[in-house]
C-alpha cells in the first residue's frame, strides 16, 4: 500500500509540475489536466517505474496506448505490426491518418516463463475511430492468478 501511495504522490507532483510549466510557457504541453493521463497501480516490486505519465496532446484519434503493469512480457499485434511490451513499459500504436473509422485485427499474447512460450490472451477486431483513442492496460489479477486486460476510451477534443 505504501508503494501505491508513493506512486500516486509522485504522479500528482509530476502532473502539477506539467501544469505549472504550461502556465509559465504558453507553448508548453499539456496545458490542462485533461491533456495528461497517469497510471499508478499495485505492481510488482521489481518493476522499475510504477508511474507512467502520458501527454495526451500528441495522442491522436485512432491511436492505442498499451501499458504493461505485470511481471510478464506482453505482445500486441495490430494488423501486420507486432510489438513486445516489457514489464512496466508502454507502447503506442499510431493510427494512419483517419477520415473515418477503420477496423484492424488485434492479437494479444503474454510470455509464460514456466512453459517457455507465448500464450494467447485474446484476439479480435477493433475499430480505429478518428474521434477517440484507446488506452489498454495489462495488469495481474492476484485473486485468479491471471493476466487481465482493461480498455479505456478517451474522446479526442475537436
Amino acid at each position: 500500500m505504501k508503494r501505491i501511495q508513493s506512486a500516486f504522490a509522485i504522479s500528482l507532483a509530476v502532473c502539477s509540475a506539467l501544469v505549472a510549466r504550461a502556465a509559465e510557457d504558453k507553448d508548453a504541453r499539456p496545458a490542462t489536466g485533461r491533456q495528461v493521463w497517469f497510471a499508478a497501480s499495485a505492481i510488482p516490486d521489481d518493476v522499475e517505474n510504477p508511474v507512467k505519465v502520458q501527454d495526451l496532446a500528441s495522442f491522436k484519434g485512432g491511436d492505442y496506448l498499451f501499458l504493461n503493469l505485470t511481471k510478464l512480457n506482453v505482445a500486441v499485434q495490430m494488423g501486420s505490426n507486432r510489438t513486445t511490451i516489457k514489464p512496466g513499459q508502454t507502447s503506442i500504436s499510431r493510427a494512419p491518418d483517419l477520415n473515418q473509422a477503420a477496423t484492424t485485427p488485434v492479437i494479444y499474447h503474454f510470455y509464460h516463463p514456466e512453459r517457455d512460450r507465448w500464450l494467447l490472451i485474446t484476439a479480435s477486431t477493433v475499430a480505429r475511430i478518428p474521434t477517440r483513442r484507446e488506452i489498454c492496460v495489462f495488469s495481474w489479477d492476484n485473486q485468479f492468478e491471471r493476466l487481465d486486460y482493461h480498455g479505456i476510451t478517451f474522446p479526442v477534443e475537436q
